[in-house]
Order: C-alpha cells, then structure tokens, then sequence
C-alpha cells in the first residue's frame, strides 16, 4: 500500500489519520526511499546466505571440518 501511496504522490497521513494536505510530502517520500533500500538490501543478503548455505550443504565432513578450523581461526 505505501508504494502506490508514494508512487501515486499521495500523503499516507492524509489517507489514514485524515491529517494534513493530499499530496505526499518529501520526508514521506524520503522515508520510503530508505525503507525500499533497506528491504532490497535485505533480500539481496538472504540470496548471499541460501547460496552459502546450499555450497556447505553439499561439501563432504573432510571438507567442513577443514573451514570450520579456518572460521575459527578467524574470529578474535
């Protein structure tokens, strides 16, 4: 719903609180820049995690107890 409110230019406050004037302000609109920012990000970090975890999926004990001491070996 927020993205056809700001796309369209409508105040979502105007929609819901019936306050202020129709047309979205620029903090609005603003706001919901950085809030499709932060959900793109989010999801492009979740395809970063489901390919890492489906590479370790595959990789035989040998090979996990390997990375595991190069992690551990990582941490401070």
């Amino acid at each position: 719903m927020d993205l056809l409110l700001i796309k369209k230019g409508v105040s979502k406050e105007f929609v819901f609180k019936n306050k202020g004037i129709p047309k979205a302000t620029w903090e609005e609109r603003l706001n919901f820049v950085e809030k499709e920012k932060a959900l793109i990000n989010e999801i492009r970090h979740n395809a970063v995690l489901k390919e890492l975890i489906s590479k370790l999926s595959k990789l035989s004990d040998e090979n996990l107890k390997f990375i595991s001491v190069f992690l551990s070996k990582l941490k401070p």
